[in-house]
């Protein structure tokens, strides 16, 4: 007589589930971006590019001139929507906290932009007229804060950046890391943990979460 087959081991009800990864923070997927000059000259500026972004990751994104790194820089932060793809191509995706962006209407990035995302420019874009810690404030404000609550927050990010102690300084009256230190804490006092994307053209652009 053949002995019976060993059964399978039941799994027991104390069993761990297997951990799920988790999401990244940025995912973009065949992004493409065409600029036509006239009816027969254009530029493919992006040809089906991917990258991910993990919380928390400090990306550099470098190439020589006319690359595509500014064109990709506006399409992760929202400033323009990718290209869709022929019909036979996967279709462009954007992905941020597993949201897809890529066919989002203007009104909709821009609320996005304003809460979510923190942009420090190469100018600094501070209002010259106003102190730093209005500048700050001005920017929590734009990102749907209160007043006093973005006063606070403003304080609280420009001691982050060491600059509590000139706080109603104007811009003309700071020095040009001070400028760009207040213009990091204007990306930083809004509210949640959305990205930040910075344009700087020597030696690259950064984008970090």
């Amino acid at each position: 007589m053949s002995a019976l087959p060993a059964a399978s081991p039941l799994p027991s009800p104390f069993e761990t589930h297997k951990e799920i990864p988790a999401m990244a923070l940025l995912e973009a997927r065949n992004l493409r971006k065409t600029y036509r000059l006239s009816r027969t000259n254009f530029v493919e500026a992006l040809r089906g590019v991917d990258i991910t972004i993990e919380a928390g990751e400090m990306v550099a994104i470098m190439g020589p001139s006319g690359s595509g790194k500014s064109t990709l820089m506006h399409l992760l932060g929202l400033l323009h929507s990718p290209d869709p793809a022929g019909r036979a191509e996967a279709q462009p995706a954007l992905l941020m906290d597993g949201r897809d962006m890529a066919t989002l209407g203007d009104g909709a990035r821009t609320r996005i932009r304003a809460r979510e995302m923190g942009f420090v420019f190469q100018s600094f874009n501070l209002v010259p007229t106003l102190t730093a810690l209005e500048n700050v404030a001005l920017a929590a404000e734009y990102a749907g804060m209160s007043g006093a609550g973005a006063r606070a927050a403003a304080a609280t990010a420009l001691d982050l950046v060491g600059l509590g102690d000139r706080a109603t300084h104007r811009p003309a009256e700071l020095s040009g890391g001070q400028q760009q230190r207040a213009a990091i804490a204007a990306t930083a006092a809004g509210p949640g943990d959305g990205a930040r994307e910075g344009d700087r053209r020597h030696p690259s652009r950064h984008r970090h979460a």
